[in-house]
């Protein structure tokens, strides 16, 4: 067959094509979407429509995008990718929809394109693309990707390339961010903060963090992704809270906390960062510090006794085969009983008490932390150990009772064969 034939039937295909796909009718005038996309309408509402997203990174995995811009620096390994999110994909009985992208340079030359079909078997709506950002192969300038539906341009969106080493604007030049912290929700309901800087771990409170973002209308994302991540001392991430916004929002105020918790949380230097994807916009820095030990009124009143025993009930104080010297066996525990009377406080306080073992040699074996309400004139604290022949030997054991540091008591008991 001749090849002026078979460039006939070729355009004759193609004109069934455009002719039997409705929709490809568009209007001449365009429509600039939030994010600068610019659109050429479907005369059918229903007809198919594009938005182009560019960005540095996409995941094979998630389909996240991050770095997302209109503004790239050239670099060596690096890319920019185009994103094209496709609206009302109707294939009208079509068995394929066949869609071109365009790339052109600053001067206007066609540089790239790339050729994508999509098939009802798709799942995916959303086309790529991408080219180098190398020095090699681009110059700096203002660019051009185009958007064809069979050969008929649906959408474009410009970006620019700036020069090797020039750092285009980050999201944190262009948005006005302000980070505060507070030890009360005042904040949440009456917008006064307090801007604390330390707070104490006293497992009563919280750490609020309100942090205000204007003028996000600058951006270009059709949604942003902002995160507030809590951390400790050692750079541990405590806690993150993520929120969702877009640019029309133009302003947003974001909310998180953390407990004081000390069983969450250690002293020391911590800060909370608020991220727009995985870029740091701001970093508010607070301390954390221990809860000052309540000192015991009265001390030379409290009487405190501790006796040992092979068995005791925590909950109504009963004691069985109370003695101070005890055998090895292959099963068994001994339990040490501390009682201490007298103990009047004015306010209530959470003691934090401690019950050490030491064995024969002096070396400290067992630790016990033991959390006491004070409340009542007389508060009952135990502790136990395995008195098994595969971890314990004969000889005199020390028990003490210990508060913020100091020994309130000390009694001894024997472990024989």
């Amino acid at each position: 067959m001749n090849k002026w034939i078979k460039d006939i039937l070729f355009l004759l295909a193609a004109i069934y094509l455009m002719a039997g796909w409705g929709c490809t009718e568009r209007y001449e005038t365009t429509v600039v979407l939030n994010d600068s996309t610019i659109v050429f309408p479907p005369k059918d509402p229903d007809g198919i429509s594009a938005k182009v997203t560019f960005c540095s990174k996409v995941s094979r995995k998630t389909g996240k995008r991050t770095g997302t811009n209109h503004i790239f620096a050239l670099s060596e390994n690096a890319d920019v990718f185009a994103v094209v999110d496709l609206r009302n994909c109707d294939f009208h009985n079509q068995n394929s929809l066949l869609f071109h992208v365009d790339w052109i340079d600053p001067n206007g030359n066609s540089f790239f394109q790339k050729r994508i079909d999509l098939t009802p078997a798709d799942s995916s709506t959303i086309l790529h693309s991408s080219i180098s950002l190398d020095t090699a192969k681009r110059e700096p300038g203002r660019y051009l990707f185009r958007v064809y539906l069979f050969r008929e341009l649906i959408a474009e969106k410009y970006f620019t390339l700036l020069p090797y080493g020039q750092k285009p604007s980050s999201a944190a030049d262009l948005l006005n961010v302000d980070v505060e912290l507070s030890n009360s929700n005042a904040d949440l309901e009456t917008g006064s903060i307090l801007n604390d800087s330390v707070f104490t771990i006293d497992g009563r409170g919280n750490v609020y963090a309100n942090a205000r973002v204007d003028n996000m209308v600058v951006l270009l994302d059709d949604m942003l992704e902002f995160t507030l991540s809590w951390h400790g001392p050692t750079g541990e991430t405590w806690f993150k809270k993520e929120f969702e916004f877009t640019p029309a929002d133009s302003s947003a105020v974001l909310s998180s906390a953390i407990s004081l918790d000390p069983d969450k949380r250690e002293p020391g230097p911590c800060s909370v960062r608020l991220y727009l994807f995985d870029e740091l916009l701001a970093e508010e820095k607070f301390t954390l510090i221990s809860a000052p030990m309540p000192i015991l009124p009265k001390l030379s009143r409290l009487n405190t006794t501790m006796t040992f025993c092979k068995k005791f009930n925590s909950k109504t104080g009963e004691m069985e085969e109370i003695d101070s010297v005890f055998s090895i066996q292959q099963e068994g525990w001994i339990h040490a009983v501390v009682k201490m009377n007298n103990a009047d406080f004015e306010e209530k306080h959470n003691l934090k008490f401690e019950i050490e073992w030491i064995d024969p040699s002096g070396k400290s074996f067992y630790r016990k932390q033991i959390d006491v309400k004070t409340g009542k004139n007389e508060m009952v604290i135990s502790a136990a150990i395995s008195v098994s022949i595969a971890k314990r030997s004969t000889g005199v054991y020390k028990v003490k009772l210990n508060y913020a540091g100091r020994q309130l008591k000390e009694s001894t008991f024997r472990l024989t064969e």
